[in-house]
């Protein structure tokens, strides 16, 4: 089992037979981005409106967190209380924070260019570039945290359930922000909002279609390829 749940959504009286939906449960972290930002309520969007998805643990980060209020009227976990959600003081979303929650699964939003190719030249791309590398950094050391304890669960090492193996997947946008560049963070015009908006539901949807079946099982993110 893996650790999902099989249940009969309402449906409308005058449909002749019950759909089974299988619900699979999440951990979301959430980065922040100020304007881009609005990549998040895409992907938040797209996530909220599969039935077989619902979200267990929240942590979020300057403009992730104000999408979190929208999650606990509609998450779907049966007899469940609301998403227990977290929110460091960085602008990194932290994955150590949803750690126990029950569901080892954590789709991280990422927002946040790991790298970019062109060399940062004016006051205004260095400090933002040095913004994105101290919220990377955070990211990056939990990740290492997350490999070496899987790592020590696949060699045998540990084997009483005391440390918890966790399946990382990612829905991100870092071609789209270097593309926009850093000025893009400052603009909130609704032309901007909507197109990364329409970006990050375009992208939640691929993403569903092809890892879903993942969810539970493994990770569709290589943690050593991806950040260390």
């Amino acid at each position: 089992m893996d650790g999902s749940l099989v249940m009969e959504p309402q449906t409308s009286r005058s449909r002749m037979r019950t759909l089974r939906v299988e619900i699979k449960f999440i951990n979301l972290a959430l980065q922040g981005g100020r304007a881009h930002g609005a990549f998040t309520w895409g992907v938040l969007d797209r996530l909220l409106e599969d039935e077989r998805i619902a979200f267990e643990g929240i942590g979020a980060a300057s403009a992730g967190q104000s999408t979190r209020p929208c999650s606990p009227a509609v998450s779907r976990r049966v007899g469940a209380e609301e998403p227990k959600a977290r929110s460091p003081n960085s602008g990194a979303a932290s994955l150590i924070s949803i750690y126990g929650c029950d569901s080892g699964d954590v789709v991280i939003v990422h927002i946040s260019p790991l790298e970019r190719a062109e060399l940062p030249t004016t006051a205004t791309e260095i400090m933002n570039r040095i913004n994105e590398i101290s919220f990377n950094s955070s990211l990056m050391h939990e990740m290492r945290a997350i490999a070496f304890v899987t790592k020590l669960i696949d060699d045998g090492k540990i084997c009483d359930n005391s440390m918890k193996r966790m399946l990382i997947h990612g829905i991100d946008a870092a071609d789209l922000m270097a593309e926009l560049g850093a000025a893009n963070k400052l603009n909130p015009d609704w032309d901007n909002l909507s197109y990364l908006m329409r970006v990050g539901r375009e992208r939640a949807d691929a993403w569903l279609q092809k890892n879903f079946g993942r969810l539970g099982e493994e990770s569709t993110v290589d943690i050593r390829e991806e950040y260390l």
